[in-house]
């Protein structure tokens, strides 16, 4: 829903606060490989906006905490 309705949105500024709480989230989150698991789907996703939206989540999360925690390998299939 956040992925969706908020870094899809059209507003800039609703973008970027929507980018700055999937971030806190990712932080604060305990088991991380499940969030990453989340983003696949996202990133893999019938409809072309989620799929856009999941592909910035994804490149957001990849600038914040580096390719050695977000493994790009799972994404290149």
């Amino acid at each position: 829903m956040l992925v969706e309705k908020c870094i899809g949105h059209a507003k800039p500024v609703i973008k970027q606060k929507g980018i700055d709480c999937l971030l806190l989230m990712f932080e604060v989150c305990e088991n991380f490989e499940d969030s990453v698991e989340t983003m696949w789907e996202l990133a893999a996703h019938r409809n072309i906006k989620i799929m856009t939206c999941g592909t910035i989540a994804v490149a957001s999360l990849l600038e914040a905490f580096g390719h050695k925690k977000i493994r790009i390998p799972d994404y290149a299939e």
